[in-house]
């Protein structure tokens, strides 16, 4: 690809990160609720009108915009709790959180492109990526699947406003007894993940939606989110997720292991590194050192903090490999990073100033979905044969540009309104306060949180380790129980019309990126309204 092109998509790229980024902050603070615009269909309007459109250049442009989106919102989410505690924001706060999001969101990028070889193998599907892919092959497909494909996003679209705008069709059905939660979702959104899932998933996701059931008619709850809070379910999702952390960093590190034992007898194992293109344990070198050096000057006198990284920083790589794995295996994403964090910093250095607990979960954050989200976009710019090091390159860019608009625009939101007030009530920060609040005080007593139970996590891991010598992944188990029953249900239609479809040898990719594309237009357009409604 020449540098003209290259430079346009990294322009295109720019110009749809700053749109979405802020609209999705705004809303998530209004709301609750991103509002994701489609960045491969906006890349391929603005590489059109650039003169420059082809699957590559929307590759990139598209990958570029979603380098740094979601780690945004989450972590606008910790800088507005800072607003919400009345906490003194000074220039120093601001730059020492722009600093860390930089530094710890590029190492996080680094340490992926090092490990990421592991999620190339064919058992990782990447299932939510199938609508994506359609969208940027439709820059140069044939006419013909492009047609079809548009055919069933307006059918998706009027199918979505005829069930959220005009109520002419149920939203939700069989509400369970005496609760907000519902037995099945009419979204079409949910029957195409469950296509491009396939039925095989499914059933294996089966598993833990019948667990999570069971827990349900046991200890009845009023919503979804208290019944995810009961120890019996929140220990066995938090002991999977990290027992499976545990094993594929293990995993990814055994195979590195041929690069050290090469060559010369002798030879520098940095050199074996830089060498062999395995620089992981490098990148997580540099974190430490960074960190060490940060929170020395930020924090003098507090040693036990620095040296508390010596674990919170493999306890994140482990999060991150877990989460990478359920993300690959189910398209689904659980991470319990901003659990962990706040209760290893609070247990080890008996930490109880948010301003610094916010501080390193927003660097170990930004390491976790950076890197993760560079897997993804390493995925699908590699479909289209576009050089690892240019989207490294572009990925890094996006993360430092990213940093920067995230702080400054939560700065000017909250001059502009009060952070918890009507305009901006950011229900999203308001929980995560009062969870670190209620950490802290419970902590502090030397008691676990009430939703944890030790002798229910410690089996949970055991039988993470047993499942997998039957096949089936913990990250997929989890992915059952982590979904509210109405999604779930509505997956599996999607999964059976896919075995269905493919015992006659179909495979109708475009009509169900279609329904997907439709469905999230309508859900970006609907939030995007909401926010200017909202007072």
């Amino acid at each position: 690809m020449d540098k003209k092109s290259l430079f346009k998509s990294m322009a295109a790229g720019l110009l749809i990160l700053c749109l979405v980024l802020v609209s999705t902050i705004i809303s998530t603070f209004k709301t609750g609720i991103g509002a994701v615009v489609d960045t491969a269909l906006l890349s391929v309007c603005l590489m059109k009108l650039f003169g420059a459109l082809s699957e590559k250049t929307v590759a990139l442009s598209d990958s570029f915009a979603r380098a740094f989106i979601s780690c945004a919102s989450t972590i606008a989410l910790y800088f507005a709790v800072l607003f919400l505690n009345d906490t003194e924001i000074g220039i120093e706060t601001c730059l020492a959180f722009t600093f860390l999001m930089i530094v710890s969101s590029a190492l996080g990028i680094l340490f992926f492109s090092a490990v990421g070889d592991i999620f190339s193998e064919k058992r990782y599907t990447f299932p939510q990526l199938a609508p994506r892919l359609a969208m940027i092959s439709a820059a140069e497909s044939d006419r013909k699947k492009n047609l079809r494909m548009a055919f069933f996003v307006g059918i998706s679209a009027v199918y979505a406003v005829a069930v959220d705008v005009f109520r002419a069709l149920p939203a939700q059905l069989l509400f369970l007894k005496n609760s907000t939660i519902y037995f099945f979702d009419n979204s079409l959104l949910y029957v195409a993940t469950g296509y491009f899932i396939g039925y095989q998933t499914w059933i294996k996701m089966a598993v833990g939606f019948a667990y999570s059931l069971l827990i349900f008619v046991l200890f009845p709850a009023g919503d979804f989110s208290e019944h995810l809070m009961n120890p019996w379910l929140y220990s066995v999702i938090l002991a999977f997720s990290l027992t499976n952390g545990v094993l594929a960093a293990g995993s990814a590190f055994g195979k590195w292991k041929g690069s050290f034992g090469g060559g010369k007898k002798g030879r520098n194992p940095v050199t074996a590194m830089v060498s062999s293109g395995k620089r992981g344990a490098l990148w997580l070198a540099v974190l430490f050192a960074v960190y060490a050096v940060f929170f020395g000057i930020w924090r003098p006198g507090e040693w036990m903090l620095v040296w508390s990284f010596l674990l919170l920083i493999p306890v994140t790589v482990v999060s991150s490999m877990s989460t990478a794995i359920g993300v690959a295996e189910t398209g689904f994403w659980f991470s319990a990073l901003d659990d962990i964090v706040p209760i290893l910093l609070i247990l080890l250095v008996h930490m109880q100033d948010s301003v610094a607990i916010l501080l390193v979960l927003t660097g170990l954050t930004a390491f976790e979905m950076a890197g993760i989200y560079y897997v993804l976009n390493c995925r699908v710019v590699q479909r289209f044969s576009v050089e690892k090091g240019t989207l490294t390159a572009f990925s890094v860019v996006s993360c430092v540009v990213g940093s920067v608009l995230t702080i400054w625009l939560v700065v000017i939101l909250a001059k502009g309104n009060a952070i918890g007030g009507a305009e901006l009530p950011v229900p999203n920060s308001k929980v995560l306060s009062m969870t670190i609040e209620g950490l802290i005080t419970t902590l502090s007593k030397f008691r676990l949180p009430e939703y944890l139970n030790l002798p229910v996590f410690v089996t949970a891991c055991v039988v993470s380790i047993v499942i997998r010598r039957f096949h089936l992944s913990p990250m997929t188990v989890i992915a059952g129980m982590l979904l509210p029953f109405g999604a779930f249900v509505s997956i599996g239609v999607g999964a059976l019309v896919s075995w269905g479809m493919r015992r006659h040898g179909e495979k109708r990719m475009e009509v169900f990126s279609g329904l997907a594309i439709g469905e999230s237009l309508v859900s970006a357009v609907m939030a995007l309204m909401n926010l200017f409604s909202v007072s």
